[in-house]
């Protein structure tokens, strides 16, 4: 794929005059249509998306209380306004009252709730699930843990919100259900609502919630792709009711926390627990478990607000999204999808604010020819996903500038290591000898426009600071590395320093890890199958072997294959996290290596690391908690979870002369309806 990049890139310089202002064939715009060349899409689902390109779609299809702005800030959308207590814990939105599903159902606060839910639930599997966390019971209730207690129940009392405790072996599921006689799935709690299939006698099903008064349940029938909906309470049978269960209180103090066990009887599992409540139609109400500044960013960022139609996804949990089937909340809707070709959107007719959404189609391409598509004049955008590394040097020149009038780059935060497995490397003399034998700075050789920094949480460079903010930050012009201003002008991070390339200490710190016996017979490295990952990976081995003698054995799987498990039987991998805020602590740079995140492929557990970060949640002072953050992450660099290599340079998307006003980062279509210009 490079070398085929390489020679494209090398054919598209003679074809086309590098020397204008614009590159490649500049058509007539078609009036309401844009074009948007990126990756090929895995999922809509705004729960499932694994790349950027679906992050990208997601928040056109569906609208969130709120969304990111131009300047990177939330601003209002489903949510016309939001009240903040002052201890930032309790977030009161208040939802506008004209907003509706694509189907013309109106969108209530409950549908709200039913989404955040759903992305914390673990039958979602949620990319993006731990952004909710810090929402009061949420960690607990996506790891299944959480339930309520229905009656007394020794040290418990009914209403008492527990966890349970892991056995092994596993005991069965309390929430598993038998249907004692034929009775309807419904859409809804209503007794004439559609109904989505019969379940017979003997029929197993799980619980999910009960209705107000108890007398319906909504239930999950494993069958099939599986199916959601609702039934009599009273056509249900407990066949775990009778095993005793240990549990532990969520709310207690953790010196005074009450254990003990509880029949599953008395055990009910309900979403209910979770910090998010409807109290009327148009009222949210969000309650976090510690000071949360950065609730708002986290879901106009991550997108863990976008509403979705439960009645839908509960008839078909993992197909819901087909353009047959799809209802959808926000300025488009899906019409057709063509896997590796093209995804067509068509402006909603029931958005609230349809009448400045200026795009009547929106067609979403995704190819490997993305780059030549867009030359040739038949995409409006290209985003930088799809443009492969091989070809910068087509769009930049020596020095790092444009070449032409059609490169827009924006700020954007990304860093790539090399992610350990803790399990299998789990001395930490051996980590370090791993990290200290990699010269880095031969990253900006095999990746133009990487920054080889060795820090991992990335910035802007001291060098490129204003004097003014070399004075906030408190460094030098010599100072090497990065720092991140987090807000202009009156806070700054500045993070640890990296363990720089320290061969002799690397073998020493080997030889160290061997007496104890911690050094495999070999690393097997993980990478995904694109050339480039494997160029890096041969460079990487080529300095283990030279530095420290380790033989290692580099592994290809399948792209999407690898996201899912980098690590799979491998004791190393590559990791790159992307983020377009400069805030360290809402960023997803530490996050990610916090005990059982879904995103710690490593399985990171540091006590130490975790007692900064929640030391630092608990507080309501920005200073002060990023002192703790900086703490956190020393730890990090310390313990080496992750080697980091580079950082790139900006993102950056080609853009046709006759789109305006296009936040192309965000892909927030609505923010100017006179998108088009002439060239």
């Amino acid at each position: 794929m490079l070398a085929a990049a390489a020679v494209l890139a090398a054919s598209l310089v003679g074809c086309f005059d590098v020397s204008g202002p614009y590159l490649g064939r500049v058509r007539q715009p078609v009036p309401g249509h844009v074009r948007w060349c990126t990756l090929d899409p895995d999922s809509v689902d705004p729960a499932r998306p694994m790349l950027v390109s679906s992050q990208m779609i997601a928040p056109q299809l569906f609208d969130g209380l709120v969304v990111l702005g131009a300047d990177m800030q939330p601003r209002p959308s489903l949510a016309e306004s939001w009240d903040i207590s002052s201890d930032q814990r309790v977030y009161t939105f208040h939802l506008r009252t004209d907003a509706r599903f694509s189907n013309g159902r109106p969108i209530k606060a409950e549908d709200v709730r039913y989404s955040m839910v759903r992305v914390l639930d673990p039958r979602t599997a949620a990319v993006y699930a731990q952004y909710l966390w810090p929402i009061r019971h949420a960690r607990a209730f996506t790891a299944g843990a959480a339930r309520q207690v229905t009656t007394e129940s020794g040290p418990f009392h009914a209403g008492d919100a527990i966890e349970l405790v892991k056995q092994e072996p596993p005991l069965p599921n309390p929430d598993l259900r038998v249907v004692t006689r034929s009775v309807a799935l419904r859409a809804w709690p209503d007794e004439n609502s559609e109904i989505f299939a019969t379940l017979l006698v003997g029929s197993k099903v799980f619980l999910v919630e009960c209705d107000a008064s108890g007398e319906r349940s909504y239930v999950f029938h494993d069958s099939g792709e599986g199916m959601y909906g609702w039934l009599p309470s009273s056509a249900l049978s407990s066949p775990n009711a009778d095993v005793l269960y240990p549990v532990a209180s969520l709310d207690d103090p953790v010196s005074s926390r009450r254990v003990g066990t509880v029949r599953g009887g008395a055990l009910r599992a309900t979403p209910d627990l979770v910090g998010i409540r409807a109290p009327d139609p148009h009222t949210l109400v969000v309650e976090t478990g510690q000071p949360t500044p950065g609730l708002l960013q986290f879901m106009a960022i991550y997108d863990v607000d976008l509403v979705v139609p439960r009645e839908v996804i509960s008839h078909w949990p993992r197909s819901w999204i087909q353009p047959s089937r799809i209802v959808t909340s926000g300025a488009y809707h899906l019409v057709a999808w063509r896997e590796r070709d093209r995804l067509e959107m068509v402006q909603s007719a029931t958005f609230w604010d349809r009448d400045n959404v200026g795009i009547d189609r929106l067609t979403i391409s995704g190819s490997l020819s993305a780059t030549s598509r867009y030359l040739f004049g038949s995409c409006d955008v290209l985003d930088s996903f799809s443009i492969p590394h091989a070809m910068a040097a087509l769009f930049f020149d020596a020095a790092g500038q444009p070449r032409t009038r059609e490169v827009h780059a924006r700020g954007f935060l990304e860093s790539t290591g090399i992610v350990l497995n803790t399990q299998r490397l789990s001395d930490r003399a051996l980590r370090q000898a791993l990290a200290l034998a990699i010269d880095v700075r031969g990253i900006a050789i095999l990746r133009p426009g990487y920054a080889a920094t060795g820090q991992w949480t990335p910035g802007k460079p001291v060098a490129q600071l204003t004097a003014a903010e070399r004075a906030l930050c408190g460094v030098q012009p010599e100072t090497p590395g990065v720092v991140s201003i987090v807000e202009p002008g009156a806070l700054c991070y500045v993070p640890p320093p990296p363990l720089g390339f320290h061969p002799d200490q690397a073998r020493a710190e080997l030889a160290a890890a061997r007496e104890r016996n911690a050094v495999p017979e070999k690393i097997v490295f993980n990478v995904p199958s694109a050339a480039q990952s494997i160029k890096v990976a041969e460079w990487v081995a080529a300095q283990w072997q030279a530095n420290l003698g380790l033989e290692v054995d580099i592994r290809t799987q399948d792209l999407r294959a690898y996201y899912v498990a980098p690590l799979a039987n491998s004791d190393a991998g590559f990791l790159g996290l992307g983020d377009i805020t400069p805030d360290p602590e809402r960023a997803c740079f530490l996050t990610t290596a916090r005990c059982g995140d879904p995103s710690n492929y490593g399985s990171f557990c540091n006590d130490e690391f975790e007692g900064f970060l929640d030391a630092a949640a608990s507080l309501v002072d920005r200073r002060q908690r990023l002192a703790l953050v900086r703490q956190a992450e020393e730890v990090f660099m310390r313990e080496v979870p992750v080697i980091p290599l580079g950082m790139a340079r900006p993102m950056f998307a080609l853009v046709k002369p006759y789109v305006k006003n296009v936040n192309w980062l965000v892909a927030d279509w609505r923010i100017d309806e006179n998108w088009r210009g002439e060239p």
